[in-house]
């Protein structure tokens, strides 16, 4: 994902998040943003999106199926999970990580919002979200130290 298409969904993830703390949000490498909220207060901010899984994963359509998403989305999380790790900057007091999409299929009776209150990922993130960038919607994920 190059620079511009970060800031636009990282724009588009500050609009259409309610709690979204108030705060310069300044571009970074690692993590990809960093959230200045006040002299000793930091959020680090990592994007990426979720990753593609195999072809007959998808519908007729081009989309996703539902019954993939969970894999699709520990792997994202453990490629991340990896990358975390190396921050190791004692100015951050949280780290976040959002994973954005556009190509998961809502359809077959599939309710993603109930599927991620039960879904748990192992990492070391203080905070976890899935943005779908094509309705703007944001879920959390309940947050689980492992």
């Amino acid at each position: 994902m190059n620079e511009e298409h970060e800031i636009i969904v990282m724009r588009s993830f500050r609009d259409n998040y309610p709690d979204f703390p108030k705060g310069r949000l300044i571009k970074s490498e690692s993590p990809d943003f960093v959230l200045n909220k006040g002299p000793k207060s930091k959020i680090g901010i990592e994007l990426v999106q979720l990753l593609p899984p195999p072809e007959h994963h998808y519908s007729m359509a081009g989309i996703m199926k539902p019954k993939y998403a969970y894999e699709q989305l520990l792997m994202t999380v453990m490629l991340k999970e990896k990358k975390r790790k190396n921050y190791n900057d004692s100015r951050l007091g949280q780290v976040w990580l959002i994973i954005h999409f556009d190509y998961l299929d809502d359809a077959e009776s599939f309710n993603l919002h109930n599927q991620v209150g039960k879904w748990y990922f192992p990492n070391g993130f203080d905070r976890v979200f899935l943005f779908n960038l094509f309705v703007n919607k944001v879920y959390e994920f309940k947050h689980q130290d492992y």
